[in-house]
């Protein structure tokens, strides 16, 4: 996760890793894109 929120740091990932992101977190990978999640999570 660091490397892919390190500010100045170009980091390409998969749809796999996203939707793994957001299996971790318990939400839809659409809320991460969206800017959602936070609230997703207090669901």
């Amino acid at each position: 996760m660091s490397i892919i929120e390190a500010p100045g740091v170009a980091y390409n990932f998969t749809l796999d890793v996203l939707f793994n992101i957001a299996d971790a977190l318990g939400v839809k990978a659409e809320d991460l894109l969206k800017g959602v999640w936070q609230t997703a999570l207090e669901k």
